[in-house]
């Protein structure tokens, strides 16, 4: 056992998604968002106080202004592996119209017109 209070081989990490701690074991490729099995929760408790608390990783702390996180940005076309979705049934525009409409979504962003928190 180690600073952390964790059973061997099993390490803390910080979920992106859900902007939470969870518990990862390399050898095992486990993880789970509670501690595992025979965890030190006392020492668990101050290694999480020191390493993990931070302002930065609590939910709403404020990002960088230079950075922008997305998973992605899609327009569909008529090639594409599935052209249809839910707004459209059929997909007629061609894969230059997809890339200009991306390319229009990316000039907004940089002139500040739009953001991920009002994006439509």
């Amino acid at each position: 056992m180690d600073e952390s209070g964790l059973p061997s081989g099993w390490e803390v990490r910080h979920s992106n998604s859900k902007n939470l701690p969870y518990y990862f074991n390399a050898a095992e490729k486990i993880s789970r968002w509670e501690p595992p099995a025979g965890t030190d929760t006392e020492k668990l408790k101050r290694y999480m106080a020191l390493h993990h608390s931070t302002s930065a990783s609590q939910p709403g702390a404020q990002k960088p202004a230079d950075k922008i996180r997305a998973a992605h940005l899609l327009v569909k076309h008529r090639d594409s592996r599935r052209p249809a979705s839910w707004r459209e049934s059929e997909i007629t525009r061609t894969k230059d119209e997809a890339r200009s409409i991306i390319q229009g979504h990316e000039a907004r962003i940089k002139r500040g017109e739009i953001s991920s928190a009002n994006w439509p």
